[in-house]
């Protein structure tokens, strides 16, 4: 910390988890401590944010707990407004197959205690220090793994690459690194940065996904080629509401837009966990937008709310609900908001309609795919990145159950009368664990079937099939422009 510049006015050591930290916080304040870092326990920092908050000192606070499960910090009272973000630490215990809140570190845990009886048969790993030494391990583990894959000519640069790009690609020389806001993270492993937000006026968590989306800078190529290290256009944060729900979204405008230009709009939905921003930066769809004149329409999914016995209000992790029947309908639920938001989009920016598409990643993928389905009368194109055909469950581990050729007259009769023929680009990662490659076959499928069925007026020509990795093309029906 002090070789990034950072002025440690005070270290405190604090001994027991819950108890009266009035003492401690007297020093930091006095010391004019600006932002307070809390390492390992989660109960402690929930006592010492609380008790800091109740005497008046409210500082910024970066938390590195070792404590998988966040509810330790979900108390009312807590200034979450001074909350700049935690890190949490995959959490170890001996009684991991009985708790299921760590089955996702499972693995790590049994490779963990694997690696250790190699040095000690007979260690207690139940007793102290089991958390500790497996947050040790887990973390040099990742730093080893990190530097290993940095290659021979490691430097800062190129550390910078590997976290940005998954070990990949390399970040040029010249390229400022943007380590603000507590950036402290192992590449590739399970901790990232989580913010808070309000569910049903309860603090929760959710993973920003701060590691990929922090960095941002351009490779010297890219820079060379004019590409900036930030966007230089507007961001716009607008709102929409129908049916009783209301989404926020933001639109990108582009320098060299004007109100008196039609350009196209692309609307591009996030994943799980994600908001506008997030893809955003992840996508670089901004900068894509200055050198190729489109505006970019960037829908945020709620928190989860029950504004009644069966009516469902955004989502927890701020997925799309692709899965629920309400989120699959025309004129109803989200696919009714995001047309809506859409819609403005056009009117507000004077867009040309014939040259809106729709694309998505992951839960934003799948419902990129009820958006092409329930309006092809709205969008052009669409394109599906990990997501999954249309009512295909569960998807999501596995190949979705539903057959491609039923998923696919589903989507055509999910238009209601407003069927077309939809170009689609769909993409997947061939090792994807969460939406496996088939997916993409399946999803390449029922467009196929969809397509077909709206090139016929409803009656389909012949039975598909296509191999993974096909590359599939189609020839829109009626007169939309789509370049």
């Amino acid at each position: 910390m002090k070789a990034a510049g950072a002025d440690i006015v005070q270290e405190t050591a604090v001994n027991n988890n819950q108890g009266d930290y009035s003492t401690e916080i007297v020093k930091m304040e006095s010391a004019g401590a600006q932002v307070v870092l809390i390492w390992e326990n989660a109960l402690a920092a929930e006592q010492i944010i609380q008790q800091s908050h109740n005497q008046g000192y409210a500082p910024k606070w970066l938390l590195f707990p070792f404590n998988l499960t966040l509810k330790t910090l979900n108390q009312a009272g807590v200034d979450t407004s001074q909350m700049e973000g935690i890190v949490p630490w995959p959490a170890y215990t001996c009684k991991a197959s009985n708790l299921p809140e760590y089955s996702p570190y499972r693995a790590e845990i049994e490779k963990f205690e694997a690696a250790y009886k190699q040095y000690d048969s007979g260690a207690d790993l139940c007793g102290d220090g089991g958390d500790l030494l497996f947050g040790a391990w887990e973390a040099w583990e990742q730093v080893a793994d990190l530097l290993y894959k940095c290659g021979p000519q490691c430097d800062r640069n190129r550390v910078a690459g590997v976290l940005l790009n998954g070990y990949h690609a390399t970040v040029g020389a010249n390229c400022p690194v943007d380590f603000h806001n507590g950036d402290g993270h192992h590449g590739g492993g399970p901790e990232d940065l989580y913010r808070v937000t309000q569910i049903n006026g309860n603090n929760a968590w959710y993973n920003t996904g701060f590691c990929e989306t922090t960095i941002r800078c351009v490779p010297a190529d890219l820079a060379a080629a004019g590409w900036s290290n930030e966007p230089s256009g507007t961001h716009v944060l607008c709102s929409y509401s129908t049916q009783g729900l209301t989404r926020s979204y933001w639109v990108y405008q582009p320098p060299t837009w004007s109100p008196a230009d039609s350009w196209p709009l692309i609307v591009v939905l996030h994943g799980c966990t994600e908001q506008g921003p997030d893809i955003a930066a992840i996508s670089r769809f901004d900068w894509e937008a200055e050198q190729r004149h489109f505006l970019v329409a960037y829908p945020n999914q709620a928190g989860y709310t029950m504004t009644g016995t069966t009516t469902f209000d955004g989502n927890g992790s701020h997925c799309w609900n692709w899965f629920l029947p309400q989120g699959q309908e025309r004129g109803a639920g989200e696919p009714a908001l995001i047309a809506g938001i859409t819609r403005s989009v056009i009117a507000a920016d004077n867009v040309d309609p014939h040259r809106v598409d729709v694309i998505g990643i992951s839960a934003g993928g799948a419902t990129a795919d009820i958006m092409a389905a329930t309006y092809p009368d709205l969008y052009a194109a669409a394109g599906i990145l990990a997501g999954c055909e249309y009512k295909g469950l569960p998807c999501l581990g596995s190949a979705a159950e539903l057959p491609p050729q039923v998923s696919g007259q589903l989507a055509y009769q999910a238009s209601q009368g407003h069927a077309r023929v939809v170009p689609f680009l769909v993409e997947n990662g061939d090792t994807d664990p969460a939406v496996p490659l088939p997916n993409a076959v399946e999803v390449t499928q029922q467009w196929q079937v969809t397509d077909d069925l709206a090139a016929h007026h409803g009656t389909a020509s012949s039975p598909v099939s296509s191999p993974p990795c096909a590359h599939q093309s189609v020839v829109p029906s009626s007169p939309v422009d789509t370049s």
